[in-house]
């Protein structure tokens, strides 16, 4: 299950990255953000897969 989450997010990751072209207006603009989110999403899933792998165990 957390192997499914950790692909799924580098998965998005890697498309949602700005093209070489887009680079220097993307990295300006978007990149106090998207670090942020980023983060949360990464805490997020990981938080996920300790307590889905934690609840499977339990069982």
């Amino acid at each position: 299950m957390q192997f499914t989450l950790i692909l799924s997010f580098l998965l998005l990751m890697s498309a949602s990255t700005p093209t070489p072209a887009q680079q220097p207006l993307a990295r300006s603009r978007r990149l106090g953000w998207t670090a942020w989110f980023y983060g949360a999403a990464g805490l997020l899933l990981t938080g996920l897969a300790l307590f889905s792998a934690g609840d499977g165990s339990a069982r």
